[in-house]
């Protein structure tokens, strides 16, 4: 049985915190009450495990075996990710954590640079918001 809207949005929330967080994260990301987020990853162990802790300090994780594509391909989509790219033509390389451009080898001011969305699970350029390689659509983070 694929999960309701609400677990959907407490999976997505527990994707995009990196598949381990714990119970109050989840619900600081999902936008839900800690209480209600705590009682249906109870329910949950089809796709999270708990690994301990009390509270709103439970700590969970995704199962590794889960497949997201029924996740996902409900009403609610995850968000991209967001990456700063060198915008200076002819140079449109991705910056590295620091702001340092690799090809240029130089760091670009904040009006030579942009935002491209990226698959977060993939870690590759979209394409209309769709990953070429795992082929899930995404929602622009804003």
């Amino acid at each position: 049985m694929a999960p309701r809207k609400r677990q959907r949005l407490i999976l997505i929330a527990l994707i995009e915190l990196g598949e381990r967080a714990t119970t109050k994260q989840i619900a600081k990301r999902a936008g839900l009450n800690v209480n209600g987020v705590s009682q249906n990853l109870g329910v949950m162990d089809k796709y999270v495990e708990r690994l301990g802790g009390r509270g709103s300090k439970t700590t969970w994780r995704l199962k590794v075996n889960v497949p997201y594509a029924p996740i996902l391909h409900g009403e609610v989509m995850i968000k991209a990710k967001m990456v700063l790219h060198h915008d200076d033509p002819p140079c449109t390389a991705r910056l590295d954590e620091n702001g340092y451009c690799p090809k240029c080898n130089l760091t670009p001011d904040i009006q030579n640079t942009r935002l491209y969305p990226y698959c977060p699970t993939c870690n590759l350029s979209l394409k209309e918001m769709k990953c070429p390689n795992c082929k899930w659509m995404f929602r622009n983070p804003s």
